[in-house]
């Protein structure tokens, strides 16, 4: 354990309540970090008050676009609704917010282009976009719009994807 999580457990057990969270104690430099699989129900309101601790989700790609497909007005149907159950079934949809790069987003792409041309690619990606434009302002999830344009800059570059009409000169 490092000394910052030492020094929580310590604060709390000294003091039996949790005023170190407040400001009430100096504790400069010291990052309190707590974790747990317990249902936040369960959790003792003291922890819960605002200002206390973040609660910060990592949903999967998956459940990212479960809730925007729950949430969105526009109705998901056609190529769309198929184009989001492949990625939702995808490696892709398996790999947490955080931990999507532009690497992985490429690795999609490549393995896409193995069985479908690089406008039927570059519709997915369209589609991809409104997930990666809508989860960090929406919802406070961790995923990179930035990851995603370098992934298409890359993509379009090496003809990976392309629009609908264009055509290899």
């Amino acid at each position: 354990m490092s000394a910052p999580a030492i020094e929580a457990i310590q604060v709390v057990k000294r003091y039996g309540r949790v005023t170190a969270l407040d400001g009430i104690s100096v504790n400069e430099g010291v990052v309190f970090v707590f974790t747990t699989n317990c249902a936040l129900d369960l959790i003792d309101r003291a922890f819960k008050r605002p200002g206390r601790l973040e609660r910060k989700e990592d949903p999967t790609l998956a459940v990212v676009i479960d809730r925007y497909i729950a949430e969105s007005k526009n109705v998901v149907h056609g190529t769309k609704a198929q184009v989001f159950k492949t990625l939702k079934n995808s490696d892709l949809g398996e790999i947490k917010s955080s931990e999507i790069t532009s690497r992985a987003l490429v690795s999609f792409a490549q393995e896409l282009n193995k069985s479908m041309e690089p406008q039927t690619c570059g519709n997915y990606f369209s589609h991809l976009s409104n997930i990666f434009t809508v989860a960090r302002p929406a919802w406070d999830y961790p995923l990179s719009r930035q990851e995603f344009d370098d992934a298409v800059t890359v993509l379009k570059k090496l003809g990976l994807i392309r629009k609908g009409g264009e055509r290899d000169q």
